[in-house]
């Protein structure tokens, strides 16, 4: 990454990067990104001097050394990285769906999850099941055109789907920026990229 790209400009103005998930990456991205940060930033400090948040369980997900050991997986995980010893520790204490949630993973993970009729896992207990893209789109973002200067209801939302131009996210982009007013998108005029605002 170019020191004078927009994407480096972008981390030379953050003040907050959160990685979800990172139980699963390899110890040598969070040292790159340790690394990549104190350069472009021009800082020294852990991290360029950004606040980082990490989360995930180490108990879903360790990162998939192919043709490894379970011992070289261990020593793969970021808690063997240099960075970590920086890294101040939190539990999670989350709300009662996140705990549902969380123990309906671990029934799942330990094969413990009922079967339908089909044999097939009722997924009807953890997501809201629809039947079309437009559905999706009114489940998640319900009254988008009074909510859509809301930050918050925007945060308390999304909808995740792969980067793929031949997928379900450009459908869905285009399915929801044919909502948005000239007056939301000039709120929005900050960003380069409006797929962004929503993906």
């Amino acid at each position: 990454m170019s020191k004078v790209s927009g994407s480096a400009e972008v981390l030379c103005q953050c003040h907050l990067i959160i990685w979800g998930e990172c139980t699963m990456s390899h110890r040598g991205t969070i040292e790159a990104v340790d690394k990549t940060l104190q350069d472009i930033r021009g800082n020294n400090k852990s991290m360029g001097g950004v606040t980082l948040v990490l989360s995930g369980d180490f108990r879903h997900a360790l990162p998939i050394i192919p043709r490894r050991t379970r011992f070289d997986e261990i020593k793969a995980c970021i808690k063997f990285s240099h960075p970590w010893n920086k890294i101040q520790k939190f539990p999670f204490n989350g709300d009662k769906c996140a705990e549902q949630f969380s123990t309906w993973l671990l029934q799942l993970g330990n094969g413990k999850v009922p079967f339908d009729g089909n044999g097939d896992i009722n997924l009807a207990y953890i997501a809201i099941m629809v039947n079309s893209p437009p559905e999706l789109k009114n489940r998640v973002f319900p009254d988008l055109n009074n909510n859509y200067n809301s930050h918050k209801w925007l945060c308390e939302r999304a909808i995740l789907a792969p980067k793929d131009k031949t997928c379900i996210y450009w459908y869905l982009y285009a399915k929801i920026y044919r909502h948005l007013t000239a007056a939301m998108l000039e709120s929005f005029s900050r960003t380069n990229r409006p797929q962004d605002l929503f993906f």
